[in-house]
């Protein structure tokens, strides 16, 4: 489109553009902080984050708001939960198997893509654990059954 002089704005790139290429991203790193300072106001500290890939901007801003958020507030950040994938639903439910198998597994996950969290939260139920998802698109409309409580 370049090359044939069609104007044009890349919406959420996924790889570092060109600076001669105009694009826009939404507040990835501001959303991604505040989902994680909403899961540390009720005292949640070892919280598990499946991003997206690592080359890809948005997953980059997403996990550096995630990991910002407990710092804030005096919580360390636990290093050992983060994983970056591919975000479909089953490498959301494989990535899920290591940090709900670790001694001190996380007590709350966030998914920064439906797909991943589907998975994941298949994952924690097989293995009693009761987290919610909460937001409503095509992707998380895949039933996941209810679990016991959480109790880390």
């Amino acid at each position: 489109m370049r090359a044939q002089g069609f104007p044009f704005v890349v919406i959420d790139p996924r790889t570092t553009l060109p600076p001669d290429i105009a694009s826009f991203s939404a507040a990835h790193l501001i959303a991604a902080r505040g989902v994680t300072q909403h899961l540390v106001a009720p005292g949640h500290r070892r919280i598990g984050a499946i991003g997206g890939p690592q080359d890809w901007p948005t997953s980059q801003a997403r996990v550096a708001g995630h990991a910002a958020a407990p710092v804030e507030v005096g919580v360390p950040h636990c290093p050992e939960l983060p994983r970056s994938i591919d975000p479909n639903a089953d490498w959301g439910y494989d990535t899920a198997h290591e940090p709900l198998d670790l001694p001190q597994r996380p007590t709350a996950p966030v998914a920064f893509h439906d797909r991943a969290a589907v998975g994941a939260l298949r994952a924690a139920y097989e293995r009693g654990c009761a987290y919610r998802g909460t937001r409503r698109s095509p992707a998380s409309t895949t039933p996941i059954p209810a679990g016991p409580p959480f109790r880390g």
